[in-house]
């Protein structure tokens, strides 16, 4: 059998603390394999809760959607990017959306070796019952392994 050879390792990125645990282990990663790192950031879609503005949901995005911009994204992964990746490392920026099928794109575009997803441990029923499958379904249709790092 012969060694993994890490050339090109993505972090799936969506600004909350466990994608910056997974960004940690990616970079880390990249820094002892001498592979390219990619974080693959998710920006959340006017589109994708139009349905709920408009029936007057309250959700966080409703209250803050007017204050996030593309400045706004750009600055918090660049302070990200300050903070948990070695000066050594310049990683190679790709936006995605919030569709699986996008993150998917990038990684067969790029022939990504490696896939880190950073994921939050849901407890409450009201959560899970909520939540996006998007790690899942990434895990099932990527061109890669996934690695999950949990919160």
């Amino acid at each position: 059998m012969q060694p993994i050879r890490l050339k090109e390792i993505f972090c799936v990125f969506d600004f909350n603390k466990e994608s910056q645990l997974a960004l940690a282990y990616a970079s880390t990663l990249a820094l002892h394999s001498a592979a390219h790192l990619h974080i693959i950031y998710m920006t959340e879609q006017f589109a994708a809760f139009a349905g709920f503005m408009l029936a007057g949901v309250p959700t966080y995005h409703n209250i803050f959607f007017d204050c996030i911009n593309d400045q706004w994204y750009s600055d918090v992964i660049q302070d990200a990017i300050k903070r948990v990746i070695p000066p050594n490392i310049s990683p190679v920026l790709h936006l995605s959306g919030t569709r699986v099928q996008n993150i998917v794109d990038v990684l067969g575009e790029a022939q990504a070796d490696l896939c880190i997803i950073g994921i939050r441990s849901k407890t409450e029923w009201w959560k899970r019952l909520f939540s996006f499958p998007v790690t899942q379904s990434i895990m099932k249709v990527a061109p890669c392994p996934v690695v999950i790092i949990n919160s």
